[in-house]
């Protein structure tokens, strides 16, 4: 997947929000819903924030899983299961 740059600030800081929650569920067989409740400022923690649903494949949910796993993993440490090629 191509780069994309970061959404930044007026100061040119990469803006960033807080992951509350998540909902994934399976629809029609077919696609995962997936729902991401973030904080956009702090009175958002205590309220419940605000929330984007994405519609995935199950290819780009196989992807997104892979990336954040290696991510994870790379910063706690965490070797490689035996057998993975990333």
């Amino acid at each position: 997947m191509a780069e994309t740059p970061f959404e930044l600030d007026e100061d040119g800081m990469i803006v960033t929000r807080p992951l509350l929650g998540f909902t994934i569920v399976t629809v029609a067989g077919m696609s995962i819903l997936t729902r991401l409740d973030y904080a956009e400022k702090p009175a958002d923690i205590e309220t419940g924030g605000k929330s984007v649903q994405l519609i995935l494949t199950p290819q780009q949910a196989l992807e997104v899983a892979d990336a954040l796993t290696r991510h994870a993993r790379n910063i706690l440490g965490t070797p490689r299961p035996t057998g993975q090629r990333h």
